[in-house]
């Protein structure tokens, strides 16, 4: 199963996460015309812990009935989508 999630991701969104997946997936996003705010972080993979204020910080911010979006506190990336 690993290998196969590894090949069909590398097919549909790029082998290199950046600026490859990244692109593909603004891309997507964008085309879904829907309030979707997307941020990266150097350094930081998949643990949430360095980021974790910001993470706290949308949802609260996201806890009525409009979509608001959060300002990043550390290493915004050139792209995102409000």
């Amino acid at each position: 199963m690993g290998r196969q999630r590894t090949l069909l991701i590398a097919k549909l969104l790029g082998t290199k996460m950046m600026p490859d997946r990244w692109d593909r997936s603004q891309s997507i996003i964008s085309g879904l015309h829907l309030p979707i705010q997307t941020i990266t972080y150097r350094g930081v993979r998949h643990d949430p812990e360095p980021v974790l204020n910001d993470i706290i910080a949308f949802f609260k911010a996201n806890d009525g009935d409009e979509p608001a979006t959060i300002t990043p506190h550390q290493y915004p990336s050139a792209q995102q989508n409000p």
